[in-house]
C-alpha cells in the first residue's frame, strides 16, 4: 500500500489519527497493519517529529515496512491583547501599577 503524505502542521492537536493499512501477500492474502509512532523531540514542546511505520508481516517471517512523517512545528506567533492606554503624569507618584496583560497561543 501507499502510506498517507507527508505532512507539517502547526500543533500537536492537527496530528492525524492513526489509520490501519491493508496489504496483499501472493500466499497470505490480505495483511493489515496498525502504524507504530516513534517521536523525536524538538527544540520547544511543541516541535517534534513523528515517523508512523506500518509493518507488514506473513506467516513465514517474511515482512515489508512503509512510513510517514509528520513534522509538528508551532511557527504561530501568540496573539497578543491590546496594551492600556498611553497616558501623561504630572509627577512619578501619578504613574499607574503595572497590570498583567494575557496573550492567547494556538
Amino acid at each position: 500500500p501507499t502510506p498517507p503524505a507527508n505532512i507539517t502542521v502547526s500543533c500537536g492537536a492537527e496530528v492525524p489519527p492513526m489509520i490501519s493499512l491493508t496489504a496483499s501477500d501472493t500466499c497470505a492474502g490480505q495483511i493489515t497493519a496498525t502504524g507504530v509512532d516513534t517521536t523525536a523531540p524538538g527544540n520547544c514542546p511543541n516541535s517534534y517529529v513523528i515517523t508512523r511505520r506500518w509493518t507488514f508481516a506473513d506467516p513465514c517471517g517474511n515482512s515489508s515496512s512503509i512510513s510517514q512523517t509528520i513534522t509538528v512545528r508551532d511557527i504561530t506567533a501568540p496573539v497578543v491583547p491590546q496594551a492600556p492606554a498611553n497616558v501623561t503624569v504630572s509627577c512619578s507618584g501619578d504613574i499607574p501599577p503595572m497590570i498583567s496583560l494575557t496573550a492567547n497561543d494556538a
